[in-house]
């Protein structure tokens, strides 16, 4: 082993590596366990080897229908509480979500999940008037598991508001939303 260290040592010493990592690759021989190894004894751990990183050509895997559906409820009641903030704030007292959960479609292209969600709330008209309307906002959420199992991306796409909905805002009812959800 020294004798190949001492042929490339210029080549080494070249590309930065210090003296010192030299030197202790020179005492030690290959696969023998370094003297902070023996001396600790059987008390440490074991090193586990890093796993490979997953193939980014692989596609993405898909999530369970019960992970699914519990992401597609959390996502919705976000949805439908931002939507009813965003359009009635000071008047908004109950909103809900509606979704079939036999209606998901896959596009495994894309590590993609859809489905189309029914948002709505009761609201006032007017901060002063006595009866509450019905909002709602109806689109399609997707659900884009390509960087899971930390991450998946959230995003809705509203396509129609009722009249209410589109009296309290039209701009505002058919924005999308977009965030993240671990």
């Amino acid at each position: 082993m020294w004798h190949i260290l001492r042929q490339h040592l210029p080549i080494l010493l070249a590309l930065g590596l210090s003296a010192s990592i030299l030197h202790s690759c020179a005492e030690e021989p290959m696969g023998s366990p370094s003297s902070k190894e023996q001396s600790s004894g059987s008390d440490t751990p074991s090193r586990t080897k890093p796993t490979k990183p997953s193939d980014p050509t692989q596609p993405a895997t898909r999530p369970s229908q019960i992970q699914l559906l519990r992401l597609i409820e959390r996502a919705a009641e976000r949805i439908a509480d931002e939507k009813s903030k965003r359009l009635s704030p000071n008047t908004r007292y109950s909103y809900a979500w509606h979704f079939d959960e036999e209606k998901i479609t896959y596009d495994y292209v894309r590590a993609l999940a859809s489905i189309e969600l029914k948002v709505s709330w009761k609201a006032k008209q007017y901060l002063l008037s006595l009866n509450y309307l019905q909002a709602e906002v109806t689109g399609t959420l997707y659900v884009n598991y390509a960087l899971r199992p930390t991450t998946y991306a959230i995003s809705f796409i509203p396509e129609k508001a009722n009249d209410f909905a589109r009296w309290l805002g039209e701009s505002k009812a058919l924005a999308s939303i977009s965030f993240n959800l671990n």
